[in-house]
């Protein structure tokens, strides 16, 4: 790496949307891109100025809830049985 080089970090932001479609036609006139990648209920934007992975995802609030909670499940089990590192940090 030069000197005098920056190097500047990828921000992901991951956007939950009702319509996949409606939203890429909307962030391709916003950004003036394509998508990088697009299947079904997802597309993926690769902009370069700012440096930004942005990515839409379809679905409903009942289907990110679902996910969220089958996460939190095994994390708040996890640290129920790992409590005492609170207590002695």
């Amino acid at each position: 790496m030069r000197e005098n080089s920056v190097v500047a970090l990828k921000a992901h932001v991951a956007l939950n949307v009702n319509n996949v479609e409606q939203s890429v036609e909307f962030y391709q006139k916003m950004l003036g891109i394509e998508p990088l990648k697009l299947r079904p209920g997802y597309a993926k934007f690769d902009v370069q100025n700012p440096p930004l992975n942005l990515t839409l995802n379809e679905g409903t609030v009942a289907r990110y809830l679902t996910w969220i909670f089958r996460w939190l499940r095994p994390m708040t089990l996890w640290l129920s049985g790992n409590a005492g590192w609170a207590r002695d940090w």
